[in-house]
C-alpha cells in the first residue's frame, strides 16, 4: 500500500509493504532501495530525462576542459613558463614514477602510491576556477537526480574521488608519461584519447 502525497517542491509517497509468507517477515535495506529506485524511475521518468541529458553534457564538458587545462599546463612547463608550480611538480613527480611502472599506463593498472599521485594532481586541478566551474555544474546537476532518491543531499566529493571521471586521470597519466618520454606536443589537439 501506498500513499501519494503532493507537498509542493517535496512529493513524496509513504508506502508499507509485508509479505504474506511468515518466514518473509520483513524487506532488506537493498528490496526498500530497488522497490524505492523503480517507482522513482517510473513516476519521474520525464521530469529526469532533461536532468540527464544535462549531466552527460556538464560531464563532457567538465572532461574536455580538464583535458584541456592538463594539455595547457604540459606545454607551459615544457617552455618553463608554468602558471601552476604546484600542478608542475606533482606532474614532474607523477612522470617520476611512471618511468617504474611497467605495463598499460592506466589509472586502473598503475600502483597505489603512483594512483595517490595521480589523484593530488586532479584535486590540483580541480582548483583551477574554470574545472572548479564545470565540476560545480556537475555536482548540482547530479544533486538534483538523487534528490528522487533520497532526502539528504549527498556530501560532495572532490574530483579524484568522484568515479564518474577516470578519463581524467587518464589524461593526467597521458600528459606525465608525455613529460616523461619528452614528447609534448605545442599544438591544441583536441582528438579524444
Amino acid at each position: 500500500y501506498a500513499a501519494f502525497h503532493n507537498e509542493g517542491d517535496h512529493p513524496h509517497v509513504h508506502m508499507m509493504a509485508w509479505s504474506t509468507q511468515p518466514c518473509e517477515a520483513y524487506l532488506t535495506r537493498e528490496g526498500i532501495r530497488n522497490i524505492k529506485s523503480t517507482l522513482t524511475n517510473q513516476i519521474f521518468r520525464q521530469e529526469m530525462l532533461h536532468t540527464y541529458e544535462q549531466k552527460s553534457q556538464s560531464r563532457d564538458e567538465l572532461v574536455r576542459e580538464a583535458r584541456r587545462a592538463i594539455r595547457k599546463l604540459t606545454q607551459e612547463m615544457a617552455r618553463s613558463v608554468c602558471t601552476e608550480p604546484a600542478i608542475e611538480q606533482k606532474m614532474a613527480q607523477l612522470a617520476g614514477q611512471l618511468e617504474t611502472v611497467k605495463g598499460k599506463k592506466s589509472y586502473g593498472y598503475l600502483p597505489k602510491s603512483v594512483k595517490k599521485t595521480v589523484d593530488e594532481v586532479v584535486d590540483k586541478l580541480e582548483e583551477l576556477p574554470v574545472v572548479r566551474e564545470c565540476y560545480d555544474q556537475w555536482c548540482r546537476l547530479q544533486g538534483e537526480v538523487e534528490s528522487y532518491y533520497h532526502d539528504k543531499p549527498r556530501e560532495r566529493k572532490k574530483l579524484s574521488q568522484a568515479k564518474e571521471f577516470r578519463q581524467i586521470k587518464n589524461a593526467v597519466i597521458q600528459e606525465a608519461e608525455h613529460i616523461r618520454l619528452g614528447e609534448i606536443s605545442f599544438e591544441d589537439d583536441e582528438s579524444p584519447e
